[in-house]
């Protein structure tokens, strides 16, 4: 039985961006300088540090991150929180509108995240979370993960034996058993103080997940949360192959019966990376107009233009630890690098055809007059 999934319940929606900035320019008539606008979302990686070792990361497995060891300089490296709140307070003023916690790292192993997120809330930016939640838990951080957005469990396990051969902790503080603790705490403090915040989980799907999917959407059923995506893993090089589920995989979820669970389930990769390269970029010369609305910062301050790019140094824009974010922003360096960004010479994404729409919708030549994307109805995660 295939998981029925509702189009509005989506937990990845690609075309947010093209219907937004369709809309601005039937607006205002006129067409967007991509380059020339502060961006709407930032994708922050407070810490390289992480309490797990999970099979799929190249960034902790010991395996995987060799093949990143000549392009990334890790050094378990966490963001001087005193920078971070006032980067935070540079954000409000370019008017920033979300800000979302992912990276090499887990973004609860940072040490100051309550201080952040507090900051954060209090600026009213939104703030959404990703976590393998896995770690000890202070009372006040479930307060303030609770007036989130969004919450992403960073699941992958089914139960605690599976957790352990997938995710390999660092140490026996980190176990399935505390996820749960954590994700309950979490979602009674929603449910009981009546937040928006939605709470999903999401599964990474290799050869060690064979036989335990139905256990995850078991897990989160139970917990009470609404949505589960699963994912093919993604191996480092997807230059020649489209990324897709192993036929055994496919016949496990064929096989699961989803209409005995309440869980929003989304097996499904509609992505641009389950394409063959060759159907990929059709424009060479295709510029990544996604980057000049959403951006990405490392822990040690380097800017991406996206978490895809943060696999290469070449990639890097400039740095934020001794300038501003306006005053970066607006440097012709990070301009020049914008437009140098090809599709076709990135990592794999899923934004090639948002690119290519939103190409259309973007002015030549360049206007460089900087300016704020106030009006964003809805979902702001871009």
């Amino acid at each position: 039985m295939k998981p029925q999934l509702a189009s509005e319940k989506k937990i990845y929606d690609f075309t947010k961006s093209l219907r937004h900035f369709s809309s601005l320019v039937e607006q205002e008539e006129s067409k967007i300088d991509f380059a020339g606008i502060y961006p709407i979302h930032v994708r922050i990686e407070p810490t390289e540090l992480c309490n797990l070792r999970c099979n799929f990361c190249i960034w902790h497995d010991e395996i995987r991150k060799e093949g990143i060891k000549d392009t990334v300089n890790m050094k378990n490296r966490f963001m001087d929180p005193d920078r971070l709140i006032n980067l935070i307070k540079e954000f409000k003023t370019c008017g920033v509108q979300a800000v979302s916690f992912t990276g090499a790292g887990d973004p609860l192993a940072y040490p100051y995240m309550e201080r952040v997120l507090d900051e954060l809330h209090k600026q009213e930016i939104c703030v959404g979370v990703t976590s393998n939640f896995s770690m000890p838990i202070s009372t006040d951080l479930v307060e303030l993960l609770a007036k989130c957005v969004w919450v992403r469990w960073s699941q992958n396990a089914g139960d605690s034996q599976s957790f352990r051969v997938i995710h390999n902790p660092k140490n026996n503080n980190s176990t399935f058993e505390r996820a749960k603790t954590n994700l309950q705490a979490l979602i009674n403090e929603v449910k009981t103080k009546e937040l928006p915040c939605e709470i999903n989980s999401s599964v990474v799907v290799n050869k060690l997940s064979r036989g335990a999917l139905e256990n995850c959407i078991k897990t989160s059923d139970q917990l009470g949360i609404k949505t589960i995506q699963f994912r093919p893993d993604v191996p480092l090089n997807t230059d020649e192959d489209a990324i897709s589920y192993e036929p055994d995989i496919i016949k496990e979820f064929d096989n699961i019966d989803f209409r005995n669970y309440k869980i929003v389930v989304d097996t499904n990769l509609e992505r641009d990376e389950s394409r063959q390269p060759d159907e990929s970029v059709k424009n060479p010369s295709l510029a990544c107009f996604y980057s000049g609305f959403t951006t990405y910062v490392a822990a040690n301050f380097d800017v991406y233009p996206c978490c895809y790019t943060r696999i290469d140094k070449k990639y890097v824009l400039g740095n934020l630890k001794n300038q501003t974010f306006k005053n970066f922003w607006e440097t012709p360096e990070r301009i020049s690098k914008f437009f140098d960004i090809k599709v076709a010479n990135c990592p794999k994404c899923p934004h090639v055809s948002e690119n290519e729409h939103l190409e259309k919708l973007s002015v030549e030549p360049p206007t460089r007059k900087f300016r704020k994307i106030n009006r964003i109805s809805g979902d702001k995660f871009f």
